[in-house]
């Protein structure tokens, strides 16, 4: 399924603080965070690991991401709803990347895609409003298909910071 629904309306204004620093307490965050906009709830209660901040806005959360100068709280922030389109989460890229690699590399073997073709498709495209469709491989030249996974790979956006890696 490639179709992000819209942010549903109880996550807007909403911002995640990962990987709080020791000793950050909601009066640090607050006052770090409070030129972005107007704080409506700062909770910081789950096991020390993340916090979450909503403004009365969801601009300010985008604000607030945006800034980038948070190193003293966190190690990292986002919007608790990823808005991320499919083809732009870096998990999404990899995980369907390697798995159509897989099976290109295994059907250009003439014993190993007679077994494939017996088997029910291990790729299905779904959305809304259609039937599941099998998703059509190509076999391009196997060096510059690796290159276009690899790119697809690089230029996703991943959410944690050693993800990417």
């Amino acid at each position: 399924i490639k179709e992000i629904p819209p942010r549903p309306q109880e996550f807007d204004g909403e911002l995640c603080l990962f990987g709080l620093k020791a000793g950050v307490g909601e009066a640090a965050v607050r006052e770090a965070l409070c030129r972005f906009g107007e704080i409506e709830s700062c909770d910081l209660a789950f096991e020390s690991s993340y916090g979450i901040v909503c403004f009365t806005t969801h601009a300010a959360a985008l604000q607030a991401k945006a800034a980038n100068g948070l190193s003293e709280l966190c190690s990292g922030v986002d919007t608790r709803y990823n808005e991320r389109s499919y083809d732009g989460r870096g998990w999404c890229c990899f995980e369907s990347g390697v798995s159509s690699e897989l099976l290109v590399r295994l059907s250009v073997a003439p014993r190993m895609k007679a077994e494939l073709d017996k088997l029910p498709p291990k790729l299905i495209s779904l959305a809304r409003g259609r039937a599941p469709e099998p998703v059509e491989l190509t076999h391009s030249d196997v060096w510059q298909r690796v290159q276009r996974v690899i790119g697809t790979i690089e230029q996703a956006t991943f959410t944690g910071k050693g993800d990417k890696e």
